[in-house]
């Protein structure tokens, strides 16, 4: 249980290394590169030390929970940090993820919803308007919450995909290690980024999306950072305890906590200190997900 927490402050310090090399380089620019470079390491990591752990069975669905967690979600994320900020951002990325997660759980898993889940779920979604609501600022749809529930439902998904391919593990007897599958659903994030970069190159033609005046001298750090803390430790971790806890819903719930982690950062990251209402949603919308994973042990 503690690897999902441990995933949960991992992917909270992605998000800060996220925004602020989304400012700098742009939102696909960022991803590609971060992502490209995870799989560098996860790669080295995976044949240097499991050499053993990639099978066909899996290594396809692992590929497809990549492309849509990776790739399309992660793309839309990191489109949405600047507009959205990453308090908010991840909030609505995790809660969505969780519920989308849930109903396609059933769907291709077989897993059933009761009406106290189905009223948790709604618990979780009043929690993340709450959160979303700012002071003076009437709540409205724009492009950075949809790029942003975008981005949950592909996770979501992906998620689905990943614990299928757990399935296929239990039922071939196949050993893939946590790494090791963080390393091939990075490939698919890989596939995805780069095809968002080509596209993004080719309308640009040469402008660049964001001021070279923007960056500065850390910005390789930024990028280390939101590299590592992410797709390397934050998802080996997640997905080590995926198999361990044997659902989704309650890793989904611990790592949701995440944005509640960002709390103290969102005067330097988003410009802005918290209101008591964006604290009680937050709490709120966890609390759902926490009943949700309560109501599935």
């Amino acid at each position: 249980m503690w690897l999902a927490f441990l995933a949960a402050v991992l992917f909270a310090a992605s998000a800060v290394c996220g925004q602020t090399l989304s400012r700098q380089l742009g939102g696909v620019k960022a991803n590609c590169f971060r992502i490209t470079i995870a799989c560098s390491l996860l790669g080295i990591w995976t044949f240097s030390q499991f050499p053993g752990h990639l099978h066909w069975a899996t290594f396809r669905w692992l590929f497809l929970s990549g492309v849509l967690g990776f790739g399309l979600g992660d793309v839309a994320l990191y489109l949405a940090y600047p507009l959205v900020g990453a308090r908010t951002a991840v909030l609505i990325n995790l809660c969505i993820a969780t519920l989308c997660g849930a109903i396609a759980d059933k769907l291709v898993l077989g897993t059933q919803l009761s009406l106290k889940e189905l009223a948790a779920a709604a618990l979780t979604l009043t929690g993340v308007v709450l959160a979303l609501h700012k002071k003076d600022e009437p709540l409205r749809l724009n492009i950075g919450i949809v790029l942003t529930l975008f981005a949950g439902i592909c996770q979501g998904l992906g998620l689905t995909v990943s614990r299928y391919s757990h399935r296929i593990m239990e039922q071939q007897e196949l050993v893939v290690s946590g790494p090791a599958q963080a390393f091939q659903r990075t490939m698919g994030g890989v596939f995805i980024g780069w095809i968002a970069m080509a596209v993004l190159l080719s309308a640009l033609k040469g402008r660049q999306i964001v001021p070279a005046s923007a960056r500065t001298g850390r910005l390789p750090w930024w990028l280390l950072g939101a590299s590592f803390f992410g797709p390397v430790a934050g998802v080996s971790a997640m997905q080590v305890a995926l198999q361990q806890v044997g659902t989704s819903a309650i890793v989904s719930a611990i790592t949701s906590t995440a944005p509640l982690l960002l709390l103290p950062f969102s005067k330097y990251l988003d410009r802005d200190r918290p209101t008591m209402k964006a604290v009680f949603g937050s709490l709120l919308a966890v609390a759902g997900l926490a009943c949700l994973a309560w109501m599935r042990m």
